[in-house]
């Protein structure tokens, strides 16, 4: 697999994460939602709770242990957040459970083509109300 430009390299990690989810019971309800700037990278539901997350792929993965690398900082947490809130009213779904999970995605190439490790942190951030 020939790995070119930034947001195919995304876009196959959120299809690993993707997969890697739904092996755990999570039913994936949206790809790369957007709210204005802000951009959810999948959102799911894990039983009754509905679960925003940020995807992070890494080639070489040599942060694979040290979470606080590879967490979107700040700014971006806070426009996750937004746009979480935003869908969850749009669906009118307020009173539901929600939670904020970082995924990495670990790319590292092998004489047989490209493995993947993934590294999945629940309940990453917990992010202001807005």
């Amino acid at each position: 697999m020939v790995l070119e430009s930034r947001t195919q390299k995304g876009r196959h990690g959120e299809c690993l994460a993707s997969v890697f989810l739904e092996d755990r019971g999570h039913r994936i309800l949206e790809r790369n939602w957007r709210w204005g700037k802000a951009e959810v990278d999948l959102i799911s539901t894990d039983g009754c709770q509905v679960v925003f997350h940020e995807v992070k792929l890494r080639t070489g993965c040599d942060q694979f242990h040290n979470p606080e690398a590879w967490h979107p900082r700040a700014g971006q947490r806070r426009r996750i957040a937004r746009a979480a809130h935003q869908y969850m009213r749009l669906r009118k779904w307020e009173g539901l459970g929600w939670r904020f999970d970082v995924l990495l995605v670990c790319l590292t190439q092998s004489d047989g083509g490209w493995a993947h490790r993934i590294r999945w942190h629940p309940e990453a951030f917990f992010p202001e109300p807005t």
